[in-house]
């Protein structure tokens, strides 16, 4: 509804710093950014959670108008849009009263309405944005998380993991329990030892190493973004020496160099490759089967070790036919279960090795959870009860939807939809794919390299304004964003991710080369 209202001069702000007054009702505190132009601009007050905009101004003078917002990012957002314009003092927590609608303006945008104001005029007050630079806020819908993980949980999912507490010693859960177990192993397609932690992915790391290595034998680790890296760094402060195969951020492992790197070493010199499957910072699909083969060829007795916190339930991922040893994957991606429960799936060859190892802790010792009788033994304590339900009701869901390959096609289409996406966005000095290599694409994240767009202020925005929640780059985050396309996601899911995506980079004035939104359906419409 439009309602006439009064104002009063210097109704919050002045050139000196802070002053208290009331705008509808209400007490207000503010200090101001100034900006001054030789066009009315009249009284402005943004109309959203991020920022306010007050003004005095007559047709025939100069407008101060005052940009006032609690929020470091909209600063920095408003000295971009306007830099020779702008003086900075640091404000309070002014929050949003209303919007008045004004002329189009050269800092201000669309849309407005002439409305030229004397001190203490009249205006008109609604409900639309009053600055191209983000015063109104649309996300107050259901809210979209397209993050690498923790992914979109179902209901079906969440409603299990609310699930009242029950008896832990005989009855359903021990029923859910060996169901989940049961159907975790064609998850990864193997036929050796599953154990579950409780934890994140980094305890099914600790799970693995305090059971296989001993103190002073030496991994090689093989770099192509960072988990890897990370993953290497937790083994060696086990007391584990750790070397690595040097490899791009952009690019997968390098199998002619692992080959190189273990045929120029004796047999047994390593204990184990650590490698990572698809790279959550960088989206890098590395070729598991390839390394295995490199390692065949060079006579390595090392184990095979597969990170697959990302791309388990997601990427196509085979643990037995592709020589692996020890897979590791996580309950909060993919396989759309709450974060809490690391796997660890591992051959019998690897469960040997380990016997006698000197670093072996009671809590990780798998030992006794391939003999265990009990629910706890297998937990190595209290089982965790609302996890349990919960990744039996997903793993249903996997089943229900055709099994783990209509899973992983399905992935592939979305995948494709979003560097589709990304390649029609792409402008030189703008978006482009962080993997040059087609055949390193993975499925269940797509890494974007942004040039000369501030990735954070997208993502912002996105957020703030859309309720789309982007994953921030972990390599280089105001020049890098990620789209996470994994477990519980459709067509709907992506199309909007990507609508708001390029909606954002639109209110940001970014170059892109064409519609995203476009070129994603295209993709989607061929696998209707």
């Amino acid at each position: 509804m439009i309602r006439r209202e009064t104002h009063k001069d210097r109704s919050v702000g002045d050139r000196d710093g802070a002053c208290a007054s009331v705008i509808d009702g209400r007490d207000v505190e503010s200090t101001f950014l100034g900006v001054h132009s030789h066009d009315a601009v009249g009284h402005l007050v943004g109309n959203g959670s991020s920022v306010d905009l007050v003004g005095f101004g007559t047709p025939d003078q100069h407008v101060d108008v005052h940009f006032v917002s609690a929020n470091s990012s909209c600063i920095e957002q408003i000295q971009g849009a306007v830099p020779e314009r702008i003086e900075h003092r640091p404000t309070r927590g002014l929050r949003v009263i209303a919007t008045a609608y004004v002329d189009p303006h050269p800092h201000f945008g669309h849309p407005a309405c002439r409305r030229c104001l004397g001190h203490g005029g009249q205006y008109d007050v609604g409900r639309w944005p009053a600055a191209s630079f983000g015063a109104m806020s649309l996300r107050h819908g259901r809210e979209t998380v397209a993050i690498p993980g923790p992914s979109i949980m179902p209901e079906r999912v969440l409603a299990a993991f609310r699930t009242v507490m029950p008896n832990i010693y005989d009855g359903d859960l021990l029923d859910a329990s060996d169901e989940m177990l049961e159907r975790l192993k064609p998850i990864a397609k193997t036929d050796g030892h599953l154990f579950v932690t409780i934890g994140n992915g980094h305890s099914a790391w600790e799970m693995t190493t305090s059971n296989v290595f001993s103190a002073g034998e030496t991994v090689l680790v093989l770099e192509s973004g960072r988990f890897a890296t990370v993953w290497g760094e937790t083994v060696q402060m086990s007391g584990v020496k750790v070397d690595t195969v040097p490899g791009s951020d952009r690019a997968p492992v390098d199998v002619a160099a692992v080959q190189e790197r273990l045929a120029s070493m004796p047999p047994d010199h390593y204990a184990a490759v650590l490698m990572v499957h698809v790279d959550t910072a960088t989206s890098v699909r590395n070729d598991v089967a390839g390394v295995r083969a490199a390692m065949d060829a060079s006579g390595s007795t090392a184990l095979l070790m597969v990170d697959c916190i990302a791309s388990m339930g997601c990427d196509e991922y085979r643990m037995d036919d592709w020589g692996v040893d020890v897979t590791i994957a996580a309950s909060q991606k993919g396989l759309m279960t709450p974060p809490g429960l690391g796997y660890v799936w591992a051959s019998e060859r690897t469960v040997e090795r380990g016997l006698g190892n000197d670093r072996r802790n009671s809590y990780f010792d798998w030992d006794k959870r391939i003999n265990a009788e009990l629910i706890y033994q297998n937990y190595a304590g209290t089982p965790p009860v609302s996890h349990i339900y919960a990744a039996r009701e997903a793993l249903r869901m996997i089943d229900e939807e055709g099994g783990i390959e209509a899973v992983w096609a399905r992935h592939a289409v979305l995948a494709d939809a979003v560097r589709a996406a990304v390649r029609a966005w792409s402008t030189p000095g703008g978006l482009d794919l962080q993997v040059c290599d087609p055949g390193a694409y993975g499925n269940c994240v797509t890494t974007v390299r942004t040039g000369s767009i501030d990735a954070l202020e997208l993502a912002r925005r996105c957020e703030d304004g859309a309720g789309v929640t982007i994953g921030k780059g972990l390599m280089d985050p105001p020049s890098m964003f990620r789209i996470g396309h994994m477990g519980h996601t459709n067509p709907p899911t992506i199309l909007g991710t990507l609508g708001t995506i390029e909606a954002a980079l639109h209110a940001m004035r970014a170059p892109i080369g064409g519609s995203g939104v476009a070129a994603a359906a295209d993709v989607i419409g061929a696998a209707l």
